[in-house]
């Protein structure tokens, strides 16, 4: 709770994005992301349309699909603590 809302975005998408069938592929609306990992739906699309806008993830209705897990896990590393 305490990392930036774009850390928390990444570390949760990360694992979510592995596991899933098909890879990348993230069932869960921007509602429930932002319950997920503590900040406002809209704090979370801003967020997600700049990696949209960079071609790390493509939003989709109620799924997230990770384009590129590398750039998104550098993400979550260049924010830990």
């Amino acid at each position: 709770m305490f990392l930036d809302l774009t850390c928390r975005l990444a570390k949760t998408l990360l694992p979510l994005a592995t596991s899933s069938n098909p890879p990348g592929n993230v069932v869960l609306t921007q509602l429930q992301s932002s319950e997920v990992i503590g900040g406002s739906r809209e704090m979370l699309n801003r967020q997600l349309q700049l990696w949209a806008k960079g071609n790390l993830v493509k939003l989709q209705r109620s799924h997230i699909a990770v384009l590129k897990p590398d750039a998104v896990a550098e993400i979550a590393a260049d924010f830990a603590p």
